[in-house]
């Protein structure tokens, strides 16, 4: 081992400043700058820089001294016990109090430095490494505990909106299917005011027929009305773009009602009365009066209608409920 105290002329009591006063002075003489290529001076500038790093810090200049003091103290025991051995294996080791307070001193500077350091470190690193897996493994143990919650809840919230979506449903096509048959009840040929109209009267004899034809762009009601008496004959629903045959007739003059509209009901009441049966959009009452024509029973051809709307709403034969229902 080098010996540091030397190498920059000091003693082992040397303060800081005596040891950097011995490097400045040595560094001036063996600088490599002042020195070139001379190996020499290059080593003897890195033993002055070796020395003197060691010695100007206190935590390191310790350890030296230690391990100075422990060499030193082994090389003195290990000359005494060649002595002993030379001169007779009887002979016992001696040492003297300065030599035994120094290893006293080292032995609990080592310990110090050395082994409760390490312990103490070791406790640490284990602590924060069970610290570190018991934190690990409880993140992705909370997060799978808070998605099952999570899922729970979405599962019941599906089942509840599940069950009320049914039921609006069934609800809903319920009121629909209700008023599908209010509404698609009937269709043509139907026979809507029977009750009130009474029964259509036939004779077989009659060879004439009243075809009619729906162009009004609404579905309609409509009546042959005896022209006398005002007695309904015949009445027929008649859905729009379709057409009816009136057959056999009973001999006579008529004339035509009819009642235009949209959506027939057949449990609406005809406004201010008790007929049921209405439109749920009423176009258009017609009343042909004044267009009279006649059947005669041996007489075989076919009379023609067409059920128009009057758009203006100011025809002569544009009537309303009363002059349908009740003549």
């Amino acid at each position: 081992m080098s010996d540091h105290y030397s190498i920059l002329g000091l003693t082992k009591s040397a303060n800081t400043a005596e040891i950097k006063a011995a490097y400045r002075r040595l560094v001036k003489i063996y600088h490599p700058d002042k020195n070139p290529n001379s190996y020499e001076a290059v080593e003897k500038f890195r033993q002055i820089q070796e020395a003197y790093e060691t010695l100007i810090d206190p935590v390191s200049r310790s350890k030296y001294d230690g391990k100075v003091s422990y060499n030193e103290y082994f090389s003195q025991t290990s000359h005494q016990a060649k002595q002993q051995t030379t001169q007779g294996r009887g002979k016992k080791y001696s040492f003297t109090e300065e030599d035994l307070k120094r290893r006293q001193y080292y032995k609990e500077n080592y310990k110090r430095q050395y082994g409760a350091g390490k312990k103490v470190n070791v406790a640490e690193e284990k602590k924060r490494y069970n610290e570190t897996r018991y934190i690990l493994f409880s993140i992705p143990l909370a997060i799978g505990l808070l998605f099952f919650i999570i899922n729970i809840y979405e599962r019941s919230d599906k089942k509840q909106n599940s069950k009320e979506t049914k039921s609006t449903i069934v609800l809903k096509d319920t009121i629909t299917t209700i008023e599908k048959e209010k509404v698609e009840k009937i269709g043509t040929a139907a026979e809507p005011y029977k009750y009130y109209f009474g029964q259509n009267i036939i004779d077989r004899n009659s060879n004439q027929v009243v075809a009619v034809t729906n162009y009004s762009g609404t579905d309609a009601v409509v009546c042959i009305v005896d022209a006398l008496s005002d007695k309904v004959v015949r009445h027929y629903f008649i859905e729009n773009s379709f057409n009816l045959y009136f057959e056999c007739l009973p001999a006579g003059k008529y004339y035509l009602r009819n009642y235009l509209g949209e959506h027939f009901n057949t449990e609406k009441k005809i406004k201010e009365t008790e007929v049921s049966g209405a439109f749920e959009n009423e176009k258009q009452f017609q009343t042909f009066k004044k267009e009279p024509f006649e059947i005669k029973l041996q007489k075989s051809d076919t009379i023609s209608f067409d059920i128009i709307y009057f758009k203006n709403n100011k025809s002569k034969n544009v009537s309303n409920q009363k002059d349908f229902f009740f003549r």
